[in-house]
């Protein structure tokens, strides 16, 4: 599959993820996926994906980024979430 490809996939496969107050005041966790052919690029997009909410929001990350990856099939959808406050 050429870079192109692999870009597209993983651009198509991207989803956004808001769950619910999970702490008190302005704080509230947020998760962003990303889905491409290898799990290494799965996860670079949902970091990436992540950082560009954070700052689309106006926000800062508190605490590590937490990232967990599932296989499916021929592609990886990672996960990336972490604290965010404004």
């Amino acid at each position: 599959m050429t870079s192109k490809g692999a870009l597209l996939v993983a651009t198509i496969g991207a989803a956004l993820a808001m769950s619910g107050s999970a702490y008190a005041g302005s704080c509230s966790r947020l998760s962003i996926s990303g889905t491409a052919v290898t799990q290494e690029l799965a996860t670079a997009l949902a970091k990436g994906f992540l950082s560009d909410e954070i700052a689309l929001r106006g926000a800062k990350g508190r605490g590590r980024v937490s990232v967990s990856c599932k296989y499916d099939l021929v592609v990886s959808t990672c996960s990336a979430s972490q604290r965010i406050c404004k």
